[in-house]
Formats: structure tokens, sequence, C-alpha cells
């Protein structure tokens, strides 16, 4: 009777330890598949908002631009023997169309900046610091003993994107006034590390920003992560805090 019981404990044992075991892969497949679905949401999120950005910057600063434009263009018609307005006119359009190139240029940048389409996503890193120490609110340093790395594209564009928002998140919210970029290839991964001397977070406490912002900042670094099967791992370590990007090549 005794070894019964025994046996029967036993068995209960194991079918409640099995059903634990069950209902916790539940949960755990469950918070997976919420989380997958939060971050596809931020990543078409995003994508709108970049679409609507260009949109506006069309509309608001090429648009306006060119009705002025035509306004001019139809004066200068109606004043066919005015010489002198002939000219200001000439002048005055002239100065819009340079604007509207220019404009044009910087949308064409954010989308694809130069240096990415035409040298690679190294050169585009340094154009990256370039512009950050140009505003004089913070030194950037950068380093890479590599000229050229082979990537497609598509992910060079999602990888840029993807450090620069973490630049900027540094930037915004570490008190960092120093940072130092370096880019390495080491067995077919390329390393990009972000070292600053501000204050540093880890990767649970990201992991928890992620899950409780309600903004698409972190939501957007943790989709562009994925979407390129990237590892992005923040270490306070000492005797700065520095965050690892890793992308695979292949």
């Amino acid at each position: 009777m005794g070894i019964l019981i025994l046996v029967s404990f036993i068995v209960l044992f194991v079918l409640f330890y099995q059903k634990k075991v069950l209902e916790q892969k539940t949960l755990s497949a469950a918070t997976e598949s919420t989380f997958q679905k939060t971050l596809l949401n931020a990543s078409l999120e995003v994508a709108e908002q970049e679409r609507a950005k260009v949109a506006a910057n069309i509309h608001d600063d090429v648009g306006i631009i060119l009705s002025v434009l035509k306004l001019k263009l139809n004066k200068a018609i109606k004043n066919p023997g005015n010489e002198e307005t002939a000219k200001t006119l000439f002048a005055e359009s002239n100065k819009l169309i340079e604007e509207t190139i220019q404009i044009i240029r910087n949308i064409s940048n954010d989308l694809m900046p130069a240096s990415l389409a035409n040298i690679g996503i190294v050169s585009a890193f340094m154009d990256m610091c370039d512009q950050l120490n140009a505003t004089g609110m913070i030194q950037v340093n950068f380093e890479s003993n590599e000229e050229e790395v082979p990537m497609e594209k598509k992910k060079q564009v999602q990888l840029y994107r993807l450090v620069k928002e973490i630049l900027n998140n540094v930037v915004k919210h570490s008190k960092a006034s120093k940072i130092l970029v370096s880019v390495n290839v080491n067995n077919h991964i390329l390393v990009t590390t972000i070292e600053h001397n501000g204050v540093g977070v880890t990767s649970e406490q990201i992991k928890k920003f992620t899950d409780e912002s309600k903004g698409l900042g972190l939501k957007s670094i943790a989709a562009r992560t994925q979407l390129i099967g990237a590892k992005v791992d923040y270490l306070v370590s000492d005797p700065s805090p520095k965050i690892v990007i890793e992308t695979s090549l292949s």
C-alpha cells in the first residue's frame, strides 16, 4: 500500500510538473508572439512615419517654392518688354531653383545617404559622426581598420538607421560629452561599438523600457535589429558604458 501511494504521488507530481511546464511554454509562446507583433507593428509605423515625413517635406518645402516660382514666371510672361523686371525675376527664380535642388538633395540623403550609396557603410558611419561633431554639442570620434564592407545595400540602409537611432538616444539620454564609434569585422561579423562617458543602461533595462514605452524610438530599434538579424548588447562596463551591435555580412 505504501509503495502504491508513493507511485501514485510520483505520477501525480510528474503530471502536475508537466502541466506547469506546458503552461509556462504556452505563456512564453504567447508573450513572444505578442512581442513579435509589437515589433512588426512598430516596423510598419516607422515605415509609415518615414513616408509621411518625405511627403510633408515635399509638400511643405518643395511645393511652396514651386508655387512661388510659378507666380514669378507668370509675372515675367505678363511683362515681356520690361527687361529690368525680367532680370530681377530671373535672378529670384534661379535662387528658388537652387533652394529646391538643395531640399531634394537633403530628402534624398535622408532616404539614402550619398556616402552609403556611393562608398559604403563605413564611410556613412564616419559622415554620421562628422555631422554630430558639427553641432558642437558633443565630441564624436570614429575608428575603423575597414575601408569597405561587403554587405547588401538594403541591409546597410537598415543598419545605418539603426546605429543612427541608437546614437541619437545616447546623445539625448546618456548625458555624455564624448562618444567613440568603432567598426571592425570579425569572422564575417560586422561589429559596431558605441562607447561613451555618460550614464549607461543594460540590455535587460532596454528590454523593459521597450516593452513599457508608448513611443516608437526603442520599438523602432528593436524592429530594425530583428529585420537585419543583428544582435545589440547594452553593457555597463568599466571604464565606459558601451553598446555593441553585431551584424552578419552573409
